[in-house]
């Protein structure tokens, strides 16, 4: 007795792929099976229409996306670079050049971070990258502290950063920073910090979070110090 797989016809095909079509499916192309004889077949590739809001594939992640129906907020890193001399805290500043974006915050002073590369790094592993690039250290341990996600603190998109705390042992000269693109931070200061006055008048929301660094100092130091031995 020889039994035969099931033939299907291309109506059987096209209505499946009608219905797909119609939920809006998130595959980009499928493949469908056409008898040409006993036991043999074809694969004719269809296309699906992504959804209208849909992420376009990554080339250069190896797990490419195939779209989503769901907007996705973009990822950055920032770095509160701090050391203490003398007793008095400082804060590492980097000015902003005049051509980076948003042009809202051009030539104001921020944190040094940035943008995680898609499909090429860590939170961990650009926050170290970044403060390199834009201070020209290369600080070792920076801890993970919090995260800030609300929709408009970056006009440009929603954005949720990664923040990060590093401390460093001397509050190194200004001079003896190097960032890597001097059109982009064109200076870098140290300033004092002083938990009991509002003075931080940093762009995007950078303010607030030195105010959440400060707050948990002592939890930072003691993670500090434990990472460091």
């Amino acid at each position: 007795m020889i039994i035969h797989p099931p033939i299907y016809s291309m109506n059987f095909f096209n209505t499946v792929i009608t219905k797909l079509t119609k939920l809006q499916t998130t595959f980009k192309s499928l493949y469908v099976a056409k008898s040409i004889g006993p036991w043999k077949y074809e694969l004719n590739q269809v296309s699906i229409p992504f959804f209208k809001n849909s992420v376009k594939p990554c080339v250069n992640h190896p797990k490419k996306l195939i779209g989503t129906k769901y907007q996705m907020p973009a990822i950055t890193v920032d770095n509160v670079i701090l050391c203490e001399e003398l007793g008095q805290l400082h804060c590492l500043r980097i000015q902003r050049g005049p051509t980076t974006l948003p042009v809202e915050f051009q030539k104001t002073w921020a944190f040094p971070g940035g943008f995680i590369d898609y499909g090429k790094e860590t939170a961990f592993e650009a926050v170290k990258r970044e403060t390199l690039e834009e201070t020209g250290l290369d600080v070792l341990n920076p801890i993970e502290a919090f995260t800030m996600s609300h929709p408009d603190r970056d006009p440009r998109q929603h954005c949720v950063s990664i923040v990060y705390v590093s401390f460093v042992d001397s509050k190194i000269p200004v001079n003896e920073l190097c960032p890597i693109d001097k059109e982009e931070v064109p200076s870098l200061d140290w300033i004092p910090i002083d938990s009991s006055e509002d003075q931080f008048p940093f762009p995007f929301d950078h303010d607030e979070i030195l105010k959440r660094v400060v707050g948990n100092l002592e939890t930072y130091k003691l993670i500090h110090l434990a990472s460091s031995r």
